[in-house]
């Protein structure tokens, strides 16, 4: 079986994982990924309540409830998961994160070993599960004109600057 690939867009409040993820999704090597976003999730979850009025039990249930969204749909065959989510700390987001893209490894391979025996045949090459991480940075001035809704002109220059930045990672896939 080919590779899975899980393709992780991260970075601060305002550093354009939405604008971002939403122009990879148009790249037809990425078309029919399963798509994850961290804040429908939380609305799922809790409603209204912005991550500020959360606990920090509910965020770390939160990031939980993401992982096995999104190991459920590399177990049942996604061949990429594509997920928006804001993973600053190793120990409560990079790490579990790794953790699943682990497990989800391992349970394809020993179901496709179990096919194999099942079926007398020889096992497959190992499938992969490879982790793509893309971090979106910002500065300061640019997330405080994006939270204070942006000027037209701006904003116009801040499309052009992901459009850039996007024709460049694109470039190397």
């Amino acid at each position: 079986m080919p590779d899975r690939i899980v393709l992780i867009v991260s970075g601060s409040v305002c550093s354009g994982k939405s604008y971002l993820l939403k122009q990879l999704l148009q790249c037809p090597s990425l078309s029919g990924a399963a798509t994850f976003r961290i804040d429908p999730i939380r609305q799922t979850l809790y409603g209204q309540r912005a991550d500020t009025h959360i606990t920090l039990t509910e965020h770390i249930f939160k990031n939980e409830w993401l992982r096995n969204e999104m190991l459920k749909a590399l177990v049942l065959g996604a061949p990429v998961v594509a997920v928006e989510a804001v993973m600053l700390t190793r120990v409560g987001h990079q790490e579990p994160m790794m953790e699943m893209v682990a497990r989800a490894e391992k349970y394809i391979q020993t179901i496709e070993r179990e096919y194999a025996l099942r079926d007398g045949v020889e096992p497959p090459t190992s499938t992969k599960v490879k982790p793509k991480v893309l971090l979106c940075y910002t500065s300061l001035e640019c997330m405080t004109w994006r939270i204070e809704g942006g000027h037209t002109d701006r904003r116009q220059t801040a499309e052009a600057c992901h459009r850039s930045i996007y024709r460049k990672i694109m470039e190397g896939v």
